[in-house]
């Protein structure tokens, strides 16, 4: 049996958000917190496992694999352990090292005693070389039928959107909207309720709290996606733009990269001249050569199919329950 253990996003998007992954495990008992051994049950799991109350309860009684979705800022990891040390724990984590310390947060404390992390991307890898035990990259995943245009909309290449307000360049943004609205180019931004009071940028459209659908219909109508990106592992709305086949402009992160690789127009980190290039390219695009990106963009998101993820996620688990096993 495995056990997640997170509370759910309500910032994601239903189809990017990294709870899907308890989608593809039906019946899997989903904890939301844990609170001094204590279980708090986000779905509670079916049969004899079903009165469980607690950490050290439910290790005992059935002894499952413990899969902590979300451990960078959170000593979840190190609670499960305490109650229950003979516990197999899977940690995965999703934010750059840095980020999380200038949090205050111990990101390799807190998934010390994992048997196995998890990276999303593996920009992440040299981050976490001190850790004696094994770190594995398995990708973010998307469902792409969610974002996949039902039928070729009509595309307005001078309109164009920034999703997600997480290590975002915020100042290049903001040189690039107003460098762009002399050649007629409109802004979208689909950021956060708690964000968007925060933006200030002049002329701009702000949504939030956007339906899945009405966000699909944003990136299907769009000339393009900006990301401008202090650093990035995994990225939600990347991997939302691919599965749209909306034209991605991105800067030259690894992380970005590894993603989109080919599939994205890129620019240097913080050189607005070569954004703006970049979203030329993206602006000035045949109908032939869009057409054929957003091919190249939805066949990279393939790749990410949840249920691919899940896989990778289902030979990790055996291999676990082998090795407890042998012992």
């Amino acid at each position: 049996m495995v056990v997640f253990v997170s509370a759910p996003c309500s910032h994601h998007s239903p189809s990017s958000g990294y709870h899907q992954l308890v989608e593809c495990f039906p019946g899997a008992p989903w904890i939301a917190s844990i609170e001094r051994g204590r279980i708090r049950w986000q779905r509670e799991p079916a049969g004899a496992a079903s009165g469980a109350r607690s950490v050290a309860e439910l290790d005992r009684l059935h002894r499952p694999i413990w899969h902590v979705l979300h451990a960078d800022l959170a000593s979840t990891v190190r609670d499960i352990r305490r109650e229950a040390p003979r516990a197999r724990i899977v940690a995965t984590l999703h934010q750059p090292k840095w980020f999380v310390r200038e949090l205050g947060f111990d990101q390799e404390a807190n998934v010390a005693d994992a048997d196995v992390v998890v990276v999303v991307s593996r920009r992440q890898l040299p981050d976490l070389a001190s850790l004696a035990r094994r770190v594995v990259a398995v990708p973010h995943g998307v469902w792409p039928h969610a974002f996949h245009p039902d039928e070729t909309p009509e595309v307005d290449p001078r309109s164009w959107l920034v999703v997600g307000e997480h290590l975002r360049d915020w100042g290049l943004i903001e040189q690039v909207c107003e460098r762009t609205a002399a050649a007629g180019i409109s802004w979208t931004f689909v950021v956060p309720r708690r964000a968007s009071g925060a933006l200030r940028i002049r002329g701009v459209t702000i949504e939030s709290d956007v339906s899945e659908r009405r966000l699909a219909d944003l990136y299907h109508r769009a000339g393009g996606t900006l990301f401008a990106l202090v650093d990035a592992t995994a990225n939600n709305a990347l991997l939302e733009a691919l599965s749209a086949g909306c034209p991605i402009v991105a800067n030259d992160l690894r992380g970005a990269r590894e993603y989109a690789a080919e599939a994205a127009e890129y620019y240097r980190t913080g050189d607005v001249a070569g954004c703006l290039r970049a979203i030329d390219r993206v602006a000035t695009m045949d109908p032939a050569r869009r057409r054929g990106r957003a091919a190249e963009q939805m066949a990279r998101a393939q790749q990410y199919v949840w249920t691919g993820v899940a896989r990778r996620f289902r030979s990790l688990f055996r291999a676990l329950e082998a090795e407890r096993a042998r012992e």
